[in-house]
């Protein structure tokens, strides 16, 4: 949460495709249009619960999906230490066994993850169109130059691209423990 000239904003770094891209208020009760999302914030007793519709079923008699529940509880750092190295080290965590990069833009979404390059368009408004996901796989000397073209990463080493399937991620950290 961030407090700026007095008004409560939920704030979000997460790149999930559920995810908001810009700061919702936690001040507001009631749908919040986001692009072609809506979200609202419901509260039941301390707990929040940020939820969404697509495109799909917008509308009063819409189904509501829960992205996640949060408190307004002060936060440090070191609060998200054991996550942050879950996610960094566990053979179950898709950041483990992949080569991961995502970025947001104006018209939609371009994601490299593992082999493959993922471009996703959001619908525009008055267009009917709807969420369009295109996936090119990639071989591996094509993927610096992608980092390089389409996101701004230029690498100074050789990559490796990880692309474990995380159950096989999870088997292959076993196998190697039981040599």
């Amino acid at each position: 949460m961030v407090t700026l000239e007095g008004r409560r904003w939920l704030c979000d770094v997460g790149f999930g495709s559920s995810g908001f891209t810009t700061p919702l208020s936690l001040d507001t009760r009631g749908l919040q249009e986001h692009g072609h999302r809506v979200y609202r914030i419901r509260e039941d007793r301390d707990m929040h619960f940020l939820e969404w519709q697509g495109e799909e079923n917008r509308g009063a008699g819409g189904d509501w999906t829960e992205i996640y529940k949060f408190t307004l509880a002060p936060r440090c750092l070191e609060d998200f230490t054991e996550m942050c190295q879950y996610h960094q080290s566990s053979p179950s965590s898709i950041f483990f066994c992949k080569s991961l990069c995502t970025i947001l833009k104006p018209d939609g979404r371009l994601t490299y993850i593992g082999h493959r390059l993922i471009t996703t368009t959001f619908p525009t408004a008055g267009t009917g169109k709807t969420l369009e996901t295109t996936t090119r796989e990639l071989k591996d000397e094509e993927i610096p130059v992608i980092l390089a073209e389409k996101f701004g990463i230029v690498l100074n080493s050789p990559l490796i691209p990880k692309d474990e399937g995380v159950g096989a991620c999870t088997q292959q950290v076993q196998k190697c423990g039981d040599v």
